[in-house]
């Protein structure tokens, strides 16, 4: 019979293997932020006031196998009017491709390359946002790099 305890353990465990991929970062301000613990959360309040007060991005590494002729994208991800989107992507071998990021009610912003692409995407409207890759050419390629959200 499984102990209370037991069941604990491998409920940490198994939170901890599915967080292993993914990596933070977090960008200072000129400014000291000083967070009182007597802050509540109330229907995602909190979460507003930390993103305006301390910028915040989540780096995702990828690599991507992307077909002939074929487009592979994230799932989207909210971003505010005013953020950043950075895609840092390597194309192995060498084929004409297309990376950028997409939204549904706003189109696509990317670049066509056959190397690799580093670019800031500034966002001027908020809404639901993909990473993508577009393979132009006659042969699979590996996109590998990373992006933020």
């Amino acid at each position: 019979m499984i102990t209370k305890k037991l069941l604990v353990i491998i409920l940490g465990c198994v939170i901890c293997i599915c967080n292993l991929n993914t990596s933070v970062t977090a960008m200072e301000n000129e400014q000291d932020v000083i967070f009182s613990q007597n802050w509540m959360i109330e229907d995602g309040y909190i979460e507003e006031i930390v993103e305006e007060i301390l910028p915040f991005s989540t780096i995702v590494n990828m690599n991507w196998k992307v077909g002939a002729k074929t487009e592979k994208k994230t799932k989207a991800f909210y971003k505010k009017a005013g953020s950043k989107i950075t895609v840092d992507i390597k194309v192995i071998p060498k084929q004409k491709v297309r990376i950028g990021i997409v939204a549904k009610d706003i189109g696509r912003m990317y670049v066509d390359t056959t190397n690799t692409v580093k670019r800031t995407f500034n966002i001027k409207k908020t809404g639901e946002y993909s990473v993508f890759v577009t393979n132009k050419s006659d042969n699979a390629i590996y996109a590998v790099g990373s992006y933020t959200k």
